[in-house]
């Protein structure tokens, strides 16, 4: 069996990365050249990103979570494989998570503008 993904070193280094994906506006020509205000807006929209991502992730999980165990119980109460039941609730717990985080992240990072 693999080893568990540290999510949260994953979403380390993701924002450690973050300044090769974001794109400043040129015209704001006075501010654009600036390294230091080029630093100031990452850290900025870091910490944005992470105040608005963590407390959805937790409470994404957790409601996947719930949903997941009630309707994989009803879906494979008469599955004898008990593999079977634990791999469809990893994957759908995996990807319910991750569409109720998106969707509720979706607006609120949108509001982020540079």
């Amino acid at each position: 069996m693999s080893e568990p993904v540290a999510y949260h070193d994953m979403f380390v280094t993701m924002l450690q990365n973050m300044a090769q994906y974001i794109v400043i506006s040129p015209q704001i020509v006075p501010y654009a050249n600036s390294a230091a205000w080029k630093r100031v807006m990452y850290v900025a929209l870091e910490r944005a990103i992470q105040e608005i991502i963590t407390p959805v992730v937790e409470r994404s999980v957790t409601i996947a979570s719930i949903s997941t165990r009630e309707l994989v119980s009803k879906d494979f109460a008469m599955e004898p494989d008990e593999q079977k039941l634990r791999s469809a609730a990893h994957h759908m717990v995996q990807n319910m998570a991750g569409s109720l985080a998106l969707v509720t992240c979706k607006e609120p990072l949108s509001l982020i503008h540079i």
